[in-house]
């Protein structure tokens, strides 16, 4: 994407979710993703959906049509929502990725160090709210 097509932090969208499939990923007791659920794969890019004005019906037909097709799995059994701002506090940043589907961001910015990494998805957990299906 060249410089002049870059979004502006008022097109991006201000609440995310991000698909979760193993239930190792998070807490029912504490009702809280793990930091396992935010890390990023080995390209660092952690992906996730814009679900502004989308309710309940929307975000799962969401999971269900387009996260597990593209993962070939099964539709995912939990969701962590975080806000914009959250990932911006933790030194992260979102970039569309609308090849997938309009919705479609990566959390990206991510330090190459695992420890660093860990950090900023324990910040996520912090903000984050765990939905369960």
């Amino acid at each position: 994407m060249s410089k002049a097509a870059s979004p502006t932090s008022a097109d991006l969208p201000r609440k995310l979710a991000r698909f979760i499939f193993s239930q190792r990923q998070y807490s029912i007791q504490k009702l809280r993703p793990k930091p396992s659920a935010f890390l990023p794969p080995p390209d660092l890019q952690t992906s996730a959906f814009g679900i502004d004005g989308s309710d309940e019906g929307g975000i799962r037909w969401i999971a269900d049509n387009v996260v597990a097709k593209e993962s070939q799995r099964q539709p995912p059994p939990a969701r962590a929502d975080i806000s914009f701002e959250a990932v911006l506090a933790a030194q992260l940043a979102i970039v569309p990725d609308p090849a997938i589907h309009p919705r479609h961001v990566n959390i990206c910015g991510w330090p190459a160090e695992k420890e660093k990494q860990l950090a900023a998805a324990q910040d996520l957990c912090v903000e984050a709210t765990l939905k369960i299906r």
